[in-house]
């Protein structure tokens, strides 16, 4: 292997390396952070859904319902796309009609958007803005757990969110993956100072807003794995790349684009190593290497949320990722070109 390759991957790995563990540490501290605040405190909820959740809806509202938290401190807020020529789904528009805490919001927001839109965040009466993923499932511990680790400067809170995989092989790899995507975020916001600003979009006049995360399992959702094939993961994941990078600050570029670099550059090296035996051995090295920190974190987040069984397909996701994160990137990075062509 040439120096200069040897060089490259060395330092890359190394400063994912260090990234992780940096993660991991910050994640060991939030663990075990004290709520912020107390139920008797009461702040006022606005908990944001898709309107793509409507199917599920009622079984969300029956969950609310059943919570200790008071009913008249939280609001649901179904985010609806302004498109014309939709109508507002049916069961959201119904329960609007019977549910006080419940409104229908028209938002500018793309489907499958990673965050509330402005509209949704001027609309929204609470407190604390809280986003679920489509098709959610709680606890009913859910609300005083989420009013519990909101500080009081918080608008908007991020809770843990961990797939359902009913023990399939592509679930099982989103799962895993999700669990250390789900630290590491939680270690960015929370260990790295705190809570963090959230940037407003491009053009926006709004100032950005503090943004907490909670590890708290009582605190965390699940959601069904949402990428059925590949090529829906790569999409998905490229769809999110886009989001981080536009919305989450410097620290969720970085974190973005040392992710796709560390797979891409073992993509590289690693299919330059079927054909070049001198290349096998640091490819390799550099690889578990990857794997061990990892590892570091995978292992503490899925017992934290109660997902020890994914750790027996920690092999099968390191190779997937080296195959699948890469497109993600290229397919985010075409996408990106073809929307600002087509915008001027």
């Amino acid at each position: 292997m040439p120096t200069s390759v040897l060089l490259l991957l060395s330092a890359v790995v190394g400063v994912y390396i260090l990234f992780v563990f940096g993660t991991a540490v910050a994640f060991f501290r939030a663990q075990r952070s004290a709520p912020s605040t107390s139920t008797s405190e009461a702040p006022f909820l606005s908990i944001v859904i898709p309107a793509s959740s409507d199917a599920s809806l009622d079984d969300l509202l029956d969950t609310l319902r059943t919570s200790d938290y008071p009913a008249d401190r939280y609001e649901v807020l179904v985010a609806h796309p302004d498109e014309t020529g939709r109508s507002a789904p049916p069961t959201a528009s119904f329960a609007a009609d019977r549910e006080p805490s419940v409104r229908v919001i028209e938002t500018d927001a793309s489907p499958g958007s990673g965050a509330p839109s402005e509209s949704i965040a001027d609309d929204a009466s609470g407190d604390v803005l809280v986003r679920l993923p489509p098709h959610a499932t709680l606890s009913p511990e859910w609300l005083s757990a989420v009013a519990a680790h909101a500080g009081p400067e918080t608008r908007r809170l991020a809770t843990a969110v961990t797939y359902e995989h009913n023990d399939r092989f592509l679930p099982r790899l989103q799962a895993l993956e999700q669990v250390g995507r789900t630290a590491a975020a939680v270690g960015v916001r929370r260990g790295f100072g705190g809570s963090t600003r959230d940037a407003p979009p491009s053009g926006a006049s709004s100032p950005a807003e503090t943004v907490s995360a909670t590890a708290a399992p009582d605190a965390q959702v699940q959601r069904p794995a949402p990428a059925a094939s590949l090529g829906a993961y790569v999409e998905a994941t490229a769809q999110r790349f886009r989001h981080t990078i536009r919305r989450s600050g410097r620290g969720g570029a970085f974190a973005v684009s040392l992710y796709w670099l560390t797979h891409a550059l073992f993509l590289v090296t690693g299919t330059v190593a079927v054909a070049l035996p001198a290349w096998r051995q640091p490819v390799l090295l550099a690889f578990l290497a990857k794997m061990g920190a990892d590892l570091v974190l995978a292992v503490p987040a899925a017992r934290h949320f109660g997902q020890r069984g994914l750790l027996r397909s920690i092999v099968p996701a390191e190779l997937f990722l080296v195959l699948a994160v890469p497109a993600s990137g290229f397919l985010g990075a075409w996408t990106h070109v073809r929307d600002a062509f087509r915008s001027d």
